[in-house]
């Protein structure tokens, strides 16, 4: 899932099933932390920062392993 962000308002994806968190990430890929309240996730800037649930974040982590 493609995380997009319109109107410099930041798009938080719906958590799944498996996942109880959103990791927010600089655009160069550090990570800021991890978060368990939505209402803090709102607080980052959509310019700077990518959101992603924590299933997300490992699954994109895992493919970059994979193909290192």
């Amino acid at each position: 899932m493609d995380i997009v962000q319109i109107d410099n308002t930041i798009h938080i994806p719906e958590l799944e099933q498996v996942s109880g968190s959103w990791v927010i990430s600089r655009k160069d890929g550090t990570v800021i932390g991890e978060f368990c309240e939505r209402s803090n996730v709102e607080k980052f800037n959509p310019e700077t920062c990518i959101v992603e649930t924590s299933q997300q974040y490992l699954s994109r982590i895992n493919r970059t392993l994979k193909e290192s």
